[in-house]
Parts: C-alpha cells; sequence; structure tokens
C-alpha cells in the first residue's frame, strides 16, 4: 500500500443555478424535504487525507482505482487485496487501492480528477459507505452516479433538484460496492462473503450454467425478447428461458408471465445472466397478479445470477430504501452467486442497455459494457429531458470485472 500522506484542498462556491426538471410525478417543493441532507456545496476550506498516488502506471492495462475509508479499509485489508489480485490475474487491469478520510462527495470526485489527470483513469469502484452526491427528484433523494462519472461536469444545487450545466460526457464508469443501505451500518460481515464468493469465481469455483432468463412484464414483452436476441451470440436459444406474458394485463393464467411463483420455480439454478422488466421500486418488485418479490426474499436465494440487468423505477435507489435492503443490493450481496447489477435509482429504465449487450458480446468486462451503454443514451437522450435527466441515474451495483461469455 502507498504511504499514507497529507493532502489539503480548497474549492470554491460553484454557482448556484435554477433550473427546472421533469419528474414522473408532481416534483415536491423544497419546503416539504426539510431535513433531508442538502447536496454537497462546497463553501469553506475542506481537509481531508487520502493515500499518496505515487504508483507506477503499467502501459497497456485499463487503469482503475478502488476507492475506500481508511477505516474501513483496516478492517478489510486481506480481503481487498486478494480481490485485486484476482482482478489483476483474470484482466487487462491495473487496480490500484485509494483509501482516504473523504466525508463529502466532492471530495471524493476531486480525487477522481487528480487520479485522472495524473495517471489516466478508465474506471473507480467505491468500496462501503462512500460518500455519495445526490439529486433530487419527486419527495426523496436519489443516489447521482453521474457527478464522479463525468467529473467535470459543472453542477447547481438546491433544495429540490441538483442540475447539471451543459451536455454531460461521460470519462469513466463508476461501481458501487455498497453492501447495506444506512449509513450507520458498515457491512463488514457482508462484504468478507462478498469477497469470499467473488474469489470462489475467479478461481473457478462457482457451478454457474451458461443460461439466460430474460423476463418482461405484461406491458414489455417485446423488452425480453429483443434483449435475448441481442445476446444470442452467447446463448443459443437452448440456454435461453424467455417469461413474459403476452396476453394482456389481468390474466389469471399462472402458467404466464412473472409471476412469483415462475420466478422461484424459475431460480431452482443458477444463471449467468438476468434480465428483469417489471414495475419497480426501492425495496422489491411489484409482478403478474398481484404479487411481489421482495429484497428480504432475494437477498436469502442460495441460487441466482451472476449478472443481473434491473429496469424498474427505483431499483437502485438504496437512499430512499434506508435503513432496509434495496432490492439490487439484496441480488449482490445475498447468499447467491450473484455480483453485480446495472440498474436505475429513480424514475425509468436502464437506458441505453442494447449498447451494453453489444458490447458483452463483443468481449468488454461489465464495468466497460456498463459505460458504452450510459453514454450512448446520454447522447441519444441529453436534448430531450431537462437537466437532471433520466440517464442520470443508471448505474453500476456490485463487481465491475465480469465477462459474459
Amino acid at each position: 500500500m502507498n504511504i499514507f500522506s497529507f493532502i489539503q484542498r480548497s474549492i470554491l462556491l460553484p454557482l448556484l443555478i435554477a433550473l427546472s426538471i421533469q419528474a414522473c410525478s408532481k416534483d415536491t417543493p423544497s419546503s416539504s424535504i426539510q431535513g433531508e441532507e442538502k447536496p454537497d456545496t462546497p463553501t469553506v476550506l475542506e481537509t481531508y487525507q487520502t493515500d499518496a498516488l505515487d504508483w507506477t502506471v503499467i502501459s497497456g492495462k485499463d487503469q482503475v482505482t478502488l476507492l475506500v475509508k481508511r477505516s474501513f479499509y483496516d478492517k478489510l485489508k486481506n480481503s481487498i487485496i486478494q480481490y485485486k489480485n484476482d482482478v489483476e490475474n483474470n484482466f487487462p487491469v491495473q487496480l490500484n487501492i485509494v483509501s482516504g478520510t473523504w466525508t463529502k462527495a466532492f471530495e471524493v470526485r476531486e480525487t477522481i480528477k487528480e487520479i485522472a489527470d495524473t495517471k489516466g483513469l478508465s474506471g473507480v469502484v467505491l468500496v462501503g459507505d462512500m460518500p455519495m452526491h445526490k439529486f433530487y427528484m419527486h419527495d426523496f433523494a436519489n443516489p447521482n452516479p453521474l457527478y464522479y462519472e463525468d467529473f467535470t461536469l459543472k453542477f447547481s444545487n438546491d433544495n429540490v433538484a441538483s442540475h447539471y450545466d451543459g451536455k454531460p460526457d461521460l470519462k469513466i464508469w463508476v461501481a458501487n460496492l455498497r453492501a447495506v443501505s444506512s449509513p450507520d451500518m458498515q457491512g463488514i460481515s457482508e462484504f468478507e462473503a462478498f469477497f469470499k464468493k467473488t474469489h470462489l469465481y475467479y478461481s473457478g469455483g462457482q457451478k454457474i450454467r451458461h443460461h439466460a432468463l430474460f423476463a418482461a412484464g405484461w406491458e414489455w414483452p417485446d423488452g425480453a425478447k429483443e434483449a435475448a436476441k441481442s445476446m444470442s451470440p452467447i446463448f443459443s436459444k437452448l440456454e435461453t428461458e424467455i417469461l413474459i406474458n403476452e396476453t394482456g394485463r389481468g390474466s389469471k393464467n399462472e402458467s404466464l408471465g412473472v409471476t412469483r411463483t415462475n420466478i422461484l420455480n424459475a431460480f431452482s439454478e443458477n444463471y449467468l445472466m438476468f434480465y428483469i422488466q417489471v414495475h419497480s421500486y426501492e425495496k422489491g418488485h411489484d409482478l403478474e397478479n398481484g404479487g411481489q418479490l421482495l429484497a428480504t426474499d432475494i437477498i436469502k436465494w442460495p441460487t441466482g445470477a451472476l449478472f443481473v440487468v434491473n429496469h424498474g423505477c427505483s431499483a437502485g435507489n438504496w437512499l430512499k430504501a434506508s435503513p432496509e435492503l434495496n432490492v439490487s443490493q439484496a441480488y449482490v450481496f445475498g447468499s447467491s452467486i450473484g455480483e453485480a447489477v446495472v440498474c436505475q435509482v429513480r424514475t425509468g429504465m436502464v437506458y441505453g442497455h442494447e449498447k451494453m449487450y453489444e458490447r458483452l458480446v463483443a468481449g468488454d468486462y461489465v464495468g466497460k459494457a456498463y459505460l458504452a451503454a450510459k453514454k450512448s443514451a446520454e447522447k441519444e437522450m441529453n436534448d430531450e429531458y431537462p437537466k437532471g435527466d433520466t440517464v442520470s441515474g443508471v448505474i453500476l451495483i456490485g463487481n465491475p470485472f465480469i465477462y459474459i461469455k
């Protein structure tokens, strides 16, 4: 590990910009969210510490940095170093560990920018309860991954929404390894179990069928079919299962669609990939015929999917779920083989997912494929949505170093 060095930074107050936002429900006035933590506003001299950024860059390797709070790293050092070694032995990646004492999102952002400017940077893995910038839509806060993914984009802050000025130009992918929703819970035991799971996967000890499951509610059967078609170069027809209901809303036929019974039956075995597109919220999925699938169910599954594409509103919003478990976190940090989920923190779906499938088929690992998808979606949709748009909320939770092949 690098020498722990003292770094002092001064950041000027950004210009406050009041812009309107578009939401799927009526925006809540600022008076209704009093007591919510206001988005980060660097108004005074801030002091924090990080390890020295003194590693030698290895040519030809993707430069990825793992950021973790110092106190957290001290408890998980052996597990994190094992993870680093596993990643570097299996991927064209140089994974550099930097611990620090950040307490604000803009401090983390400045560290990311400094690493990108001095070392080059492809991606970042945030481990544990790292500070997260928020944007406020409707009556709740949302984690804002775009704040780190485009670390030069100018943001304004107010009590309702955090908007940006200009068009996003995503520079890196960011993976959020966050095992618990509540900041009062560190999740040490959950992380120890998770890193044991990743080590077992990298060492070939996981029993994973080369199968994919594509499930969609009655409103989106074509979504599941198109995703399956996109992944057909990897999964043959015999390796592809599609769970849809094309008979329309209100079907009472339990043999059709994404019912609780059908999902539980499907997961009698493991999958390499799982696509789910149903109405969701931060703590679960609403299924056909009035059924539900909750995070508290999923986290106990003995089987699961290594990689999940989780379409659905707020499916990745651990802030809204706190202190209870978020549904996407349950797929990753439960008992099953699950390690990564691409999902949405607010209203909407995983925009750009078609591009992600294209890059997975081409041989990219999940982190790189996620970035390609989000860049594609931002380019296509930015002009259609106001600042703080729906694409901003597409997020990667879990291990970015997975091949789907």
